[in-house]
């Protein structure tokens, strides 16, 4: 059954605005339908800051939970300054990314799915409760907010990704893992564009992470331009996929010989 759009107090009368006629395809691309609305300025200047903005304006799609600025006024004092400091960046890139899934997901795929993986990595439960969606613990406020290259749900709650993970080096390898299992089905399933979005997302983030060593880091910054210089959507996606595997490989490399010593 297709779940109504949910509109509760907060919701700003900008934010309703966002809503499009359903005979109307859908001209904003994610991060300019939140850039019109105010009530999203905080998860907009936190896009900016992480370097997403490129990629979440790709062809996608995109499943976007999208935190109110209340919704981040909800974390503990000083969190949202902290990461939005330049040292700070890959965590606020994982945060960010945990509010992100590689495909498109309308409510009544949602509450079929019954939960959703993050290109981050985290997996939430997806359910309704009270007549209400629910991603983790955050409620969606309003659901189905259709853009041009995917679909945005406003939530009242930030999602945190999980902490499960020690080292730097152990994350990213995950992240790339991650990546590839996310989008090498895409690829198979004709859609390079999808695969190519959900790939750039992990090279900015392992791009962003001055944690990683600096030959990683040094790969990236070499070949990202390149592949994104790529015309066909297949081209940029093997491109981008080159980039991780060598990453991957590097990273692998170093932990065996740390073991190995």
């Amino acid at each position: 059954m297709k779940i109504q759009t949910i509109l509760l107090a907060l919701c700003t009368p900008a934010l309703v605005a966002t809503l499009p006629a359903q005979a109307q395809p859908a001209k904003q691309d994610i991060v300019s339908l939140a850039a019109g609305n105010a009530a999203l300025s905080t998860l907009v200047t936190a896009v900016k800051a992480a370097g997403l903005v490129e990629t979440l304006q790709g062809k996608g799609p995109f499943t976007v939970f999208a935190p109110t600025n209340a919704a981040f006024a909800k974390l503990p004092k000083g969190t949202v300054e902290s990461l939005l400091k330049p040292a700070n960046r890959q965590q606020l890139v994982e945060v960010l990314t945990a509010h992100v899934a590689s495909k498109s997901l309308d409510a009544s795929r949602a509450l079929t799915a019954g939960s959703v993986a993050t290109i981050e990595g985290t997996k939430f439960s997806l359910r309704l409760d009270g007549g209400q969606l629910f991603v983790g613990d955050a409620k969606v406020v309003i659901n189905d907010i259709v853009a041009s290259n995917g679909v945005v749900h406003v939530i009242d709650t930030v999602l945190m990704p999980e902490r499960r993970i020690s080292t730097p080096a152990e994350k990213a390898r995950a992240l790339i893992a991650f990546a590839v299992e996310q989008g090498a089905p895409l690829f198979n399933n004709g859609n390079a564009d999808a695969c190519a979005s959900v790939y750039a997302v992990a090279v900015r983030a392992l791009a962003s992470n001055e944690a990683l060593p600096a030959t990683v880091r040094k790969l990236v910054e070499t070949r990202s331009d390149s592949a994104a210089k790529e015309k066909s959507a297949a081209s940029r996606a093997w491109a981008l996929r080159a980039i991780l595997d060598r990453c991957y490989e590097e990273l692998e490399e170093r932990a065996q010989r740390a073991t190995a010593h």
